[in-house]
């Protein structure tokens, strides 16, 4: 069960070692592109070039349930699936949950981003039983992961979907003694990992050039904090923290670096994408602009 390509490797990675998959539940086709016509996620594509059986309903209703309830699965295996399973699917059998943070720190939606966004260290891929609870289930696997202070969410995401797919499947051969082996969360240190939403694009520069850096960081590359200068609008990609100061949402170049002033320190921005252009330099995009004076930095509120 699932909808974007986090789980895409996970799925081939099962049917390439023999899995028998009884059945590929995703979210419904949506409107996609300049046409809006419908296309399906990612994971439905996936399964459909593999010949699996694809069921997308919209609500996992009374009679969604019994029409699983027909497949009788094994096992439950969920990857961002995009819709909470009622108890009738739950009792079905082992549901397996594969949430990307080192829980209870970062139940919810956006685990990954979240974790960024703070500054963690250090996160982890955990397999873990469901339950009526929201990420509150048992621990089968724990696999630590140190966040470098430059990986971005593109970065982790890419990162956890290897992780994913070189660790499920084995771990699912063995479910018969690893099955056996989950440990309660701990009740303490619970944070929750809410959606993101248009107010966590908004950039303020009177905050410190670090939170800065984290919080671009954990939106980039989608759906990218965003900022305007000399009225235009850029998603910014990669930044930097400088241990230069400047008057805070003051744009300036310095040693070939695109900067915006903090106060104490400066935040500067590696890479950039202008509206309709494609991601370039910070230095680029401000030799383009022809500045030759400090420019303050704008951030309008985004719908």
């Amino acid at each position: 069960m699932g909808s974007p390509d986090l789980g895409v490797p996970t799925l081939q990675a099962l049917v390439a070692r023999g899995h028998h998959i009884v059945g590929v539940y995703t979210q419904p086709d949506k409107p996609r592109g300049r046409g809006q016509q419908l296309q399906p996620c990612p994971l439905k594509a996936a399964a459909q070039r593999l010949n699996l059986p694809v069921f997308s309903p919209a609500k996992l209703t009374p009679d969604a349930c019994q029409a699983l309830a027909t497949l009788r699965p094994d096992l439950i295996l969920v990857m961002a699936y995009g819709l909470l399973l009622p108890p009738a699917v739950l009792a079905l059998c082992p549901c397996l949950n594969t949430h990307v943070s080192d829980l209870p720190r970062w139940r919810g939606a956006a685990p990954m981003q979240r974790a960024l966004m703070a500054g963690d260290t250090h996160t982890a891929l955990c397999l873990m039983g469901m339950e009526a609870g929201l990420d509150t289930g048992p621990i089968y696997l724990r696999v630590p992961l140190t966040l470098p202070p430059d990986m971005t969410f593109g970065d982790l995401y890419q990162t956890m979907q290897d992780l994913c797919a070189n660790t499920v499947p084995e771990f699912i051969e063995n479910w018969s003694v690893l099955g056996q082996q989950a440990q309660p969360q701990a009740t303490t240190g619970v944070t929750y990992a809410h959606k993101i939403t248009a107010a966590d694009l908004q950039l303020d520069f009177t905050r410190s050039a670090l939170d800065l850096h984290n919080q671009i960081r954990g939106l980039s590359p989608s759906p990218g904090a965003r900022l305007e200068l000399a009225g235009q609008s850029l998603k910014i990609l990669r930044t930097t923290v400088v241990a230069q100061a400047a008057p805070a949402g003051v744009a300036y170049l310095s040693a070939g670096t695109l900067l915006i002033g903090t106060g104490a320190q400066s935040l500067g921005l590696l890479s950039v994408q202008p509206a309709g252009k494609k991601p370039m330099r910070g230095d680029e995009f401000w030799h383009g602009q022809r500045f030759t004076q400090p420019v303050t930095v704008t951030c309008p509120a985004i719908s």
